[in-house]
């Protein structure tokens, strides 16, 4: 290779290496707001969902709501056989009483199933974040064998660029009768 040649080789190499750079903040810029914006999704999902009144949920409403339509039947066809039948009123305030029982057991089932489900809540969230902050060091550790990559390859350009230029090339040109050679 000749002197030019090697130049204009150094020359390309350490250009192309700054357009590689220029890209590679681009791209690590853009993954970079993608990762943020998936962390704010998930704080945002996180945020909704732990905090939310289980009980609230479509779901919970219709197991209660059932639970009461069924306790309600059941109270109405007991004070109707009190009626009929002439039993007193304790016997009808028995079952009332056993109909609160029955629904607060369904209450607390409930409540048992949004603890269970605020733990998952949790540990979704908690796995999302390790997995952005993998992300984020995957990023990290490919940026920096980038750089090594780009400084290395520099350095051999340079020596490559050096190797070329000998006495013998400049013999019989201008600069190299300037020179004394």
């Amino acid at each position: 290779m000749g002197l030019i040649g090697g130049l204009i080789g150094g020359v390309a190499s350490a250009v192309g290496g700054i357009a590689s750079g220029i890209a590679g903040r681009r791209a690590a810029k853009k993954n970079e707001r993608i990762l943020n914006n998936a962390e704010d999704r998930a704080k945002n999902w996180y945020d909704k969902e732990y905090y939310s009144d289980f009980t609230q949920r479509s779901d919970a409403q219709a197991a209660l709501n059932q639970a009461r339509q069924i306790l309600n039947d059941r109270y109405n066809r007991t004070a109707g056989a009190a009626a009929v039948t002439g039993a007193t009123d304790e016997s009808v305030a028995q079952q009332k009483a056993a109909n609160n029982e029955v629904l607060a057991d369904v209450t607390s089932s409930i409540a048992e199933r949004a603890d269970a489900y605020k733990e998952q809540v949790r540990a979704n969230y908690e796995n999302q974040m390790d997995a952005i902050e993998q992300q984020r060091i995957a990023n990290n550790n490919a940026r920096a064998g980038r750089t090594a990559q780009a400084a290395g390859g520099l350095a051999t350009e340079g020596a490559l660029a050096s190797e070329g230029i000998s006495d013998d090339l400049l013999k019989g040109t201008k600069l190299g009768k300037r020179l004394g050679i």
